[in-house]
């Protein structure tokens, strides 16, 4: 089926290239982030990007499994609330 398709050829990348990712395509994402549907129209999380080379390298390593973030252009960071029902 075509609808599956994106799930179906969904990969996890590990090695990145250290190219600048356009601000427009950031803010894209972080729009269709911002669309996407909660209960009630809550949305509880915060949403972020990361582009500086620094900040990419310590987000790097302070994850046991996360160590590639340092290579990206870019790390979308997701805050949510904790005790939030919906």
């Amino acid at each position: 089926m075509e609808e599956t398709q994106v799930i179906k050829t969904r990969r996890s990348i590990r090695e990145y290239t250290s190219d600048t990712i356009k601000g427009e395509v950031i803010n894209d994402i972080l729009d269709c982030a911002r669309l996407t549907p909660t209960a009630r129209n809550v949305q509880p999380w915060l949403i972020g990007a990361v582009t500086d080379r620094e900040i990419l390298g310590k987000l790097g390593s302070t994850c046991n499994t996360g160590s590639f973030i340092a290579d990206a252009g870019a790390c979308f960071a997701v805050f949510a609330l904790r005790n939030e029902k919906y």
